[in-house]
């Protein structure tokens, strides 16, 4: 039993969310796999895109976990009853937005830059998250409404949600590190700035520019990302006692957006972006570095609910870190090896996508076998963190007015 304000009750409200969503993500991950693998189901003739729904519901968890993060960093300051009309406001978008569209999520997301905008106490992590957020709430709109919607989403995922998550990722490094604040408050600026760099790179290569810019991309960006994960192997080499396995889904992270640069090389190539669109190889990069930013979420979860609980003890284990991390990690592969066997039989053997998905049903079957495990992972997740939940009781005498 724990004492919280009515800001820290609110937070912990937003964490809730952030597992359910895990929960009902992956539940959905499954019956896309399953709708998409070529196998005869009652899945099969339904009429539901759960691959769409999918990405909705990915970026409502997304979105949720980087606003628990973001009102973290300024829940003393922050008025706390405008949070709690925004919080429940917050849920009839997540709705609307995977119900009618993701471009509704926008409307949460300048709610909370609203009510984050004018604090007192202003740091670089919460200037960085405004930032990345800024550019949230215009990619959202953008991919449903702009006729260039593969640029659209690629700039949500590496552009915006990358900026927010170095700003979120960087201030975690201060809670569970024993890195100086001077050396944190510079690298955040540099790092923010390679990873829109890079992210721009990945994005605009898209848009079928010159061959050259794309071979130019090519070396760049596998660069940008290596200094970001420098800056993560330093403060992670260097932990305190910290038991909340938030630095273990940081690290996790860190190792898949390594991938995602090299990915951004390969699909940056003017002769390889061309021939790619429709295919494993392309969906196996969005996926990725969405996956990017779940666990970021999930670290933010463990941290934020240890730290409100008070005790350094674990929130969750090791099984779902394990079972997510390698079970999202071999998926991807097997959809990049299936994507390069997919453009093989499409480009140079021509066969029709009826006889290329049947030839690839056995790795489509190998995907699934990877998605059960993450989802029991994710179950795990789940009812490790209810079991550690306390009961919370809230002192509505403090931040009142804040």
């Amino acid at each position: 039993m724990i004492r919280l304000t009515l800001t820290g009750k609110i937070i912990y409200g937003l964490l809730n969310q952030t597992v359910r969503l895990l929960l009902l993500m992956l539940a959905v991950t499954l019956l896309a796999e399953m709708q998409t693998a070529g196998i005869p189901t009652v899945l099969s003739d339904m009429a539901i895109p759960f691959d769409a729904l999918r990405v909705r519901l990915m970026d409502a968890l997304i979105l949720t976990g980087f606003f628990a993060g973001g009102v973290m960093l300024c829940a003393e300051t922050i008025n706390a009853q405008h949070l709690l009309w925004v919080s429940r406001v917050w849920i009839v978008i997540i709705i609307a937005g995977v119900i009618v569209s993701p471009a509704v999520l926008s409307i949460g997301v300048i709610a909370f830059l609203i009510l984050t905008y004018r604090q007192p106490t202003h740091s670089r992590f919460l200037t960085t998250w405004q930032i990345g957020m800024v550019q949230v709430a215009i990619a959202l709109p953008l991919q449903a409404v702009s006729s260039q919607a593969v640029f659209a989403g690629l700039y949500l995922t590496h552009v915006a949600y990358g900026i927010t998550a170095v700003g979120l990722s960087f201030w975690l490094m201060t809670r569970w590190s024993n890195v100086r604040t001077e050396w944190v408050q510079t690298g955040i600026a540099n790092v923010a700035g390679v990873v829109t760099l890079a992210g721009l790179l990945i994005s605009t290569s898209q848009l079928r520019v010159s061959p050259i810019y794309g071979t130019v991309a090519g070396f760049v960006i596998l660069p940008c990302y290596m200094l970001l994960a420098g800056h993560h192997y330093r403060a992670l080499r260097d932990r305190t006692r910290d038991m909340s396995l938030s630095p273990h889904w940081i690290a996790m992270a860190t190792i898949f957006w390594l991938g995602v640069g090299v990915i951004g090389i390969i699909t940056s190539r003017a002769g390889i972006r061309d021939i790619m669109q429709e295919t494993r190889l392309a969906e196996g990069q969005r996926e990725l570095v969405r996956w990017v930013m779940i666990m970021i979420s999930l670290g933010l979860v463990n941290y934020i609910a240890r730290d409100l609980r008070g005790g350094n003890r674990r929130v969750t284990g090791y099984i779902p870190l394990w079972l997510i991390g390698f079970g999202v990690g071999l998926a991807v592969i097997i959809g990049l090896c299936g994507g390069v066997v997919e453009l093989y039989l499409r480009e140079f053997v021509q066969l029709d996508s009826v006889t290329t998905i049947g030839l690839l049903l056995p790795l489509s079957i190998a995907q699934i076998v990877c998605w059960l495990g993450v989802t029991a992972g994710g179950i795990i997740y789940a009812l490790g963190y209810v079991a550690r939940r306390p009961t919370i009781i809230t002192d509505k005498s403090i931040n009142r007015k804040s």
